[in-house]
């Protein structure tokens, strides 16, 4: 990114634009939500519909005041996906771009599964789907992400050093302008 745009990394690093993406990010989706709230709250319902002999609480909320607040991590979500695949070909010992494009993959599916579920089963075991979803999505980063990178500060130390790293990319750097 920072070859294609010099002028914009230049920008980024200046002002610290991580920061500021995951600060303007936040405010963002708290008013979305604040508002969303308090526009029309979530209410208790009972689910006579599918299970007339059974007392099942629901909870019952409008999808279009919420729908603004389900868009923004979404929309991050596949921001840093696009992203992560444009980093997929760095060097093959460097496969942090891979796993964190495969991360994110696997948290899309995920929620794309549970959506599916909560739209066709109505019944008590929807919020045990719901920690499910959120469990998958947490174990698979800490899977695919964090796992590799564990392995190799306690089995490998020696890859573990700045000297390695950088022996990584000037053989990269080597292996492109050649």
């Amino acid at each position: 990114m920072a070859a294609k745009f010099p002028k914009l990394y230049s920008w980024w690093m200046k002002y610290h634009g991580q920061w500021l993406v995951i600060t303007v990010a936040f405010i963002i989706q708290a008013l979305l939500l604040l508002i969303g709230y308090s526009h029309d709250p979530p209410k208790p319902y009972n689910e006579t519909f599918w299970y007339q002999d059974k007392i099942i609480l629901g909870c019952e909320f409008n999808i279009k005041t919420l729908s603004a607040s389900l868009v923004m991590p979404l929309s991050l979500g596949f921001l840093c996906f696009i992203f992560s695949y444009m980093g997929k070909d760095l060097p093959k010992n460097y496969n942090e771009a891979k796993a964190i494009t495969f991360c994110l993959l696997l948290l899309i599916l995920t929620w794309i599964v549970f959506a599916t579920e909560y739209s066709l089963y109505h019944g008590k075991y929807i919020q045990t789907l719901n920690a499910l979803a959120v469990l998958s999505s947490l174990y698979c980063f800490l899977m695919w992400y964090f796992l590799p990178k564990c392995y190799i500060i306690i089995f490998q130390p020696e890859k573990n050093t700045p000297q390695y790293f950088q022996g990584l990319i000037q053989s990269y750097t080597k292996t492109i302008s050649s």
